[in-house]
């Protein structure tokens, strides 16, 4: 699993460093809520009927091109963009918090319209969490709405895959977020 995580990260470091001179550093605030299913076996996890439910934060550094000019009325334009993003957060419940630190590849669609702009994408991020530093993948879709100064509100969701956890077993996780973000 650390070979994949090497993977996954080893893109985004590498884009990271050969970024454009013209792309711009966004930060990310988000309210994360996971649930999880864990157990010593993939196929008992699959299988777990409740999950343990955490709730926790997120801060995200992503390197994004400048976005598109609003359009004249009656026209829409797009563009398809790779931005390679940093992150770090943490997840607790009433038993157990962990913290985690990761970097990920977001493709995604950007938009502008005549009064708006935002963006849809889809997302691999690799993970290192907890003080075992476990390796996890984490697969998300989000979305978000572009206001001034690239101001932005934004949601995602999606799962997180964790090999071997805290206690020796495998977690599937699903995970959603609800964020706010603005230029640096």
């Amino acid at each position: 699993m650390r070979a994949a995580l090497l993977a996954l990260v080893l893109p985004t470091v590498v884009a990271t460093g050969i970024a454009h001179a013209d792309r711009v550093p966004i930060i990310t605030l988000g309210g994360t809520l996971d649930m999880r299913f864990a157990k010593p076996t993939w196929d008992a996890a699959q299988k777990q009927q409740t999950p343990d439910v955490f709730g926790g934060a997120q801060v995200t550094l992503a390197f994004e091109d400048r976005p598109l000019p609003l359009t004249p009325y009656g026209k829409v334009a797009g563009e398809g963009r790779l931005v390679p993003e940093l992150l770090a957060g943490f997840v607790s419940n009433d038993k157990v918090a962990e913290g985690y630190i990761g970097a990920g590849l977001r493709a995604e669609l950007h938009m502008a319209g005549p009064k708006a702009r935002a963006g849809f994408y889809i997302a691999g991020r690799g993970l290192v969490i907890g003080a075992h530093r476990d390796a996890a993948a984490e697969f998300v879709i989000g979305d978000y709405i572009m206001g001034p100064r690239m101001m932005r509100f934004g949601v995602e969701g999606g799962a997180v895959i964790r090999p071997e956890d805290r206690d020796g077993n495998h977690e599937l996780g699903v995970v959603s977020r609800l964020y706010v973000g603005w230029r640096l």
